[in-house]
């Protein structure tokens, strides 16, 4: 009879393979992309075979999705810790936009997203960690209720979408172009953009 020590360890083992699947997908998607990644070099990377890396995911585009909602769970820790202590609203915005921007251009990040913009994105439209980024921001705003004009639920939910969708957009638009705006740069201008459009009470 198999002991819980014995099973402790196996979990452990099974949780060790599907970390280092992940890691080793995420660098390859990195170097070449969604469409040039294959089950052949995931498993090649991690040096386990075939069959183990489907007792983890199904297939490469399972894989994928699972690396996007680790990102975006990384995105949504980073810009929460950001928020934290701002006090109004402009700070809120610039914080939670400078810090994505700052995780996004990291060299990993970087090529990540340049290699796989449309997988992202469809990936994205999925992610649970997406819709706890906008519960997040949405839980923030009504802290600051007293300084902003969108009083109403559904209206901090809008600005909430906004906040999330447009600051992405614009990093892999700027990307594309091979942009010269730095980070705080972009971050200030949205900061500005969205504090204007909040009809603050305290402008």
């Amino acid at each position: 009879m198999e002991s819980n020590l014995d099973i402790g360890k196996r979990e452990r083992n099974k949780e060790a393979i599907r970390s280092q699947l992940l890691l080793e997908a995420r660098k390859l998607f990195a170097e070449h992309g969604f469409e040039k990644t294959t089950v052949a070099d995931l498993v090649k990377a991690c040096n386990i075979g075939r069959g183990t890396f489907y007792n983890y995911f199904s297939d490469v585009r399972d894989i994928f999705n699972t690396v996007v909602e680790e990102v975006n769970e990384e995105i949504r820790m980073i810009t929460k810790k950001a928020r934290n202590k701002q006090d109004n609203v402009f700070d809120l915005f610039h914080a939670s936009i400078k810090a994505y921007f700052d995780f996004a251009s990291s060299n990993e990040m970087l090529s990540f997203h340049k290699k796989n913009q449309a997988y992202i994105r469809s990936a994205s439209y999925k992610s649970d960690s997406i819709r706890r980024i906008i519960k997040d921001l949405q839980v923030d705003i009504s802290k600051l209720d007293d300084r902003i004009n969108f009083k109403n639920e559904r209206d901090r939910q809008l600005l909430s979408y906004v906040l999330v969708g447009t600051p992405a957009e614009l990093f892999l638009n700027n990307m594309s172009v091979n942009s010269q705006f730095d980070n705080n740069e972009v971050a200030l201008f949205l900061a500005k953009l969205f504090t204007s459009g909040t009809k603050l009470n305290d402008a």
